[in-house]
């Protein structure tokens, strides 16, 4: 899956989407993403705060969730290899759809561990 970055500006979402970027600059709300530039979608997620692609960003290592109102889908296409999960969570029901290498790994990735930067090749083998 294919999106088109259309905002890099997250002021306008709600404040408990904010809270996820930490390197939003405070007095824009900018994010380290580029309009108009194309990001390959490592995973999909749906939750009570809404859609999120899990993209790289333009200066981490490893994806980040993003929301997906900042996108514009290019290629919708999903392999058939990856897998859903439901969970229960403090956003209520969580709907992971991604390769099979980030279930399990999910922290690790977020948090740029060994493990995550190992799931993480093992998942750009999978898009």
């Amino acid at each position: 899956m294919i999106v088109k970055c259309r905002a890099n500006n997250i002021t306008g979402l709600p404040k408990k989407l904010q809270e996820f970027f930490f390197r939003q600059d405070s007095r824009t709300g900018l994010i380290d993403i580029t309009p108009g530039k194309n990001y390959q979608v490592y995973g999909i997620q749906e939750s009570d705060l809404g859609k999120f692609y899990l993209v790289m960003d333009d200066v981490r290592d490893l994806p980040w969730w993003m929301p997906a109102s900042l996108y514009a889908v290019i290629d919708e296409r999903i392999p058939h290899s990856w897998e859903t999960m439901v969970e229960h969570g403090d956003f209520g029901m969580t709907t992971t759809t991604a390769p099979r290498a980030f279930h399990g790994h999910e922290v690790d990735i977020i948090d740029s561990t060994p493990q995550g930067y190992r799931a993480f090749e093992r998942m750009r083998r999978e898009v």
